[in-house]
């Protein structure tokens, strides 16, 4: 008997990860997706997800202000919709009559999944809940995650209330690499590693994000992966390690991925080439390529790990930031409790061999 499935998805990477587990682990069931407006582009993106027919309905959620709760009022009007739900409001140009078996989701307080949980239980369906990661970083990031004063008064508020809460049960995980996780969760499912030789569903994601690996070509020897912390005000000193790499170098073996928010033209100025494609995930990217003769550089990009490790790729890889300790405490505490932990369990595990937090400039040299 065909079960049903729902994957609620804020992000890209949510999205690729929820499509894997579609076709490689459920391709014999029902499935629809909800891809939030939280991305760039991700009207777009629900068009093209759509051509390909992987989900039966693939809906547009715009949740972002709710989600985003920039003030008190909102606040208050997202705990009530998680208490009481808005139907008529927030499944504008979505479905109403989704019952499902399970729903796939990575954030815990997902307006959608409260709705389509409360709307499953109305049908006669208790939905089996399952968290899947967005990234290997989700791994130390999830073991500290606890949940918050506001979602457990929620939680106490819809007990009285007489309505079932979705997280009382034990929750299934997938991930790539369950052996990190089989400890601190219930029932952990591995998802396959990206294969390059699936077809489908390499056709699959590049429609989806309208990508043509013929038209890209990657000829610098290093390619630098920016984070968005001097464009978000950080200030540091990224830009400047760049120009300095680029010395070390030459301008001309260099090529810059800029982050998605990032607009300015810095490295272009200095002669470095950067990226056409910097909205494309650079998961995507990478699936379609060969990197191996080529050396990846960052302070803290979660792509370049994602990536390599996901698709299970040998390529040599260095962290710089070490270089830059002190100049902020947050992105300090962020590269020495989820980088440092992160490479160093995946290597026990055999993976990202490759890959190295470096101390100086000097790698470059050698």
């Amino acid at each position: 008997m065909k079960r049903c499935h729902l994957f609620v998805c804020n992000t890209y990477m949510q999205l690729i990860i929820a499509i894997q587990i579609r076709l490689m682990l459920f391709a014999d069931d029902d499935a629809d997706l909800v891809l939030s407006d939280h991305s760039v582009n991700a009207g777009t993106i629900v068009e093209n997800l759509k051509k390909t027919g992987i989900f039966r309905r693939v809906g547009y959620a715009r949740s972002k202000s709710y989600m985003k709760r920039p003030s008190n009022r909102k606040r208050i009007e997202d705990t009530y919709l998680r208490l009481f739900g808005c139907r008529k409001r927030m499944l504008d140009g979505l479905w109403n009559d989704g019952v499902y078996d399970s729903i796939f989701r990575y954030n815990s307080g997902d307006l959608i999944v409260f709705l389509y949980y409360d709307q499953s239980v109305r049908g006669g369906m208790i939905p089996q809940m399952n968290r899947f990661e967005e990234s290997v970083f989700s791994y130390e990031l999830m073991t500290r995650h606890g949940m918050g004063k506001r979602y457990r008064l929620i939680r106490g508020i819809r007990g009285l209330l007489g309505k079932r809460d979705p997280f009382t049960v034990a929750e299934d995980y997938y991930c790539h690499y369950p052996e990190l996780f089989s400890k601190n969760v219930g029932k952990c499912y591995g998802i396959p590693h990206f294969d390059r030789k699936n077809k489908v569903f390499l056709d699959h994601i590049n429609t989806v994000f309208g990508y043509d690996p013929a038209s890209d070509i990657y000829q610098q020897k290093y390619i630098y992966f920016a984070s968005s912390a001097d464009v978000d005000g950080k200030n540091i000193g990224e830009t400047e390690l760049v120009l300095k790499i680029a010395d070390i170098v030459g301008r001309e073996n260099l090529l810059v991925k800029m982050h998605p928010r990032d607009g300015r033209h810095v490295y272009e100025e200095y002669g470095i080439a950067v990226s056409k494609n910097s909205t494309i995930p650079w998961e995507v990217i990478q699936m379609n390529h060969d990197f191996s003769s080529h050396i990846f550089l960052s302070v803290s990009s979660s792509s370049v790990l994602n990536a390599t490790a996901m698709l299970g790729d040998h390529i040599l890889t260095y962290y710089f930031f070490p270089l830059i300790r002190g100049a902020d405490p947050v992105f300090d505490s962020f590269c020495e409790n989820v980088i440092v932990q992160a490479v160093a369990a995946l290597k026990k595990l055999g993976a990202l061999q490759e890959m190295h937090i470096a101390d100086s400039l000097e790698v470059l040299n050698e």
